[in-house]
């Protein structure tokens, strides 16, 4: 802790503590995981979480699943936080969260950075956003910074897996999940099979629906925000719809559903809802 509270890590030991866990977690070798975790130089709370969910990707067996994994994606500025959970309230419009609990479903629901959590917390401080409870000195390199995507996603992992699991009315609803890594990473250097076998045990979805906007649509509604950061450029973007356009193709888990999400949002909204409808 420094003298603001904040827990600071330092890059270039996170990096190290990155190549062993993407080298273990791969291998699948347990033993290695934990002997390569004793000479990280790292917080020891972030080092006991790095290692226990690297070790959980690692032994993961999968129970029999009953009940259905949704995951509404996309572009950022496409809607997925409104619509999923509609976090600001919006007239006219009904998170598809409620959607299905009016429907008397049992929904868990998982946002992918999850800010609020440790790794997650990671995340948005590689992005260079602002985090209540940490902060990350120096640089992580790109060809390993993808994992804490990844190990953010694999903290949900358990739960999402115990959640379906439990009964044919249990919703796990996500916004983003292993698709975004899908269609983001090839475009920023990290090849799509080290990623994918990286995340080999994450549980996948049954569904998954794009909202789709064009590059300019997306820009036009991230000029009010202050904080955007390098996922957000105008090229990448649209190197990156091309990808969700053909989803289906690159990743083939679950149903791959298409809304066009440039339209007036009472008007997507409805659309959404009817779909969700369609599919559970």
């Amino acid at each position: 802790m420094d003298r603001s509270g904040l827990l600071t890590v330092e890059a270039v030991a996170l990096q190290s503590a990155l190549i062993d866990i993407e080298r273990c977690v791969t291998h699948g070798d347990i033993r290695e995981l934990k002997s390569s975790a004793s000479s990280w130089v790292l917080p020891q709370l972030l080092s006991e979480q790095l290692v226990a969910i690297s070790s959980s990707l690692i032994e993961f067996k999968p129970h029999h699943r009953l009940g259905k994994f949704l995951v509404l994606s996309g572009v950022d500025k496409s809607g997925k936080e409104t619509h999923c959970f509609n976090q600001n309230s919006l007239p006219g419009v009904t998170s598809v969260f409620e959607h299905l609990r009016s429907k008397g479903f049992s929904v868990y629901p998982v946002r992918q950075p999850a800010y609020d959590t440790l790794l997650g917390g990671l995340v948005g401080a590689h992005l260079g956003r602002r985090a209540a409870t940490l902060k990350l000195s120096g640089h992580i390199e790109s060809k390993y910074a993808w994992l804490l995507w990844s190990l953010d996603r694999a903290q949900f992992n358990p739960k999402v897996d115990s959640w379906l699991a439990s009964g044919p009315k249990n919703v796990v609803l996500a916004k983003r999940w292993t698709e975004s890594h899908a269609v983001y990473q090839p475009e920023v250097g990290v090849e799509h099979e080290r990623v994918m076998k990286f995340e080999t045990n994450i549980v996948k979805q049954d569904f998954t629906i794009v909202l789709d906007v064009s590059p300019a649509t997306a820009l036009r509604r991230l000029k009010a925000r202050m904080d955007r950061d390098d996922y957000e450029r105008a090229s990448l973007i649209e190197r990156v719809r091309g990808r969700y356009l053909r989803l289906s193709a690159i990743y083939p888990f679950g149903d791959v559903c298409l809304v066009d999400a440039s339209r007036p949002l009472g008007e997507v909204n409805r659309d959404v809802l009817a779909l969700v409808d369609e599919l559970l």
